[in-house]
């Protein structure tokens, strides 16, 4: 898979390779990559103050399965044409497109990182379940939270490790005052 994220073009570079599915997000700057995606982008002049909108499922998709969106509103920088065969995955609370999916190319109108899916331990949830869509592992989708209530286990021990060590080696500890 393939994460693209660029507003500068680089021509000397090849974008799109054969079998390799992309998400790509926001701003597309290269002309393979704008050949590929499920949506035509136009961005919106927002004289630096963009609509804020929420965001809505457009139809059931495996990556949204037992998720919670973000009720952050989001701010919309682009207008989305669907190209023929393109599927609608989120909306914004207006109808528009935010997020699509055609031929293996799911094309997301935020940035990288913008939190569609809240999670405090994942810097990315869409992101990390959109690629293991992409890759057909949705059955991975229950492998992430096993591994991130390991992972607050251990550190939530670790954390409790600290603090008693920390009792025993003050002075309080010995003086009996703790």
């Amino acid at each position: 898979v393939i994460v693209y994220s660029r507003a500068k073009a680089d021509s000397s570079v090849k974008h799109v390779l054969p079998d390799k599915k992309m998400i790509v997000f926001g701003p597309v700057a290269d002309d393979d990559v704008k050949a590929v995606l499920p949506v035509e982008v136009t961005y919106l002049d927002t004289h630096d103050y963009a609509a804020r909108k929420h965001v809505k499922l457009a139809k059931k998709h495996p990556i949204f399965e037992k998720e919670k969106l973000n009720d952050t509103a989001f701010g919309v920088y682009y207008d989305l044409k669907l190209k023929s065969g393109a599927r609608r995955i989120l909306d914004f609370e207006d109808g528009k497109p935010c997020i699509v999916e055609r031929k293996g190319v799911i094309y997301a109108a935020t940035g990288l990182g913008t939190q569609l899916l809240p999670d405090s331990f994942y810097y990315d949830r869409f992101l990390l379940k959109a690629i293991l869509y992409l890759t057909g592992r949705e059955k991975s989708f229950a492998r992430m939270d096993a591994n991130k209530a390991a992972l607050e286990e251990y550190e939530q021990q670790e954390v409790e490790k600290y603090v008693e060590h920390t009792k025993i080696s003050t002075p309080e500890s010995l003086s009996g005052t703790w």
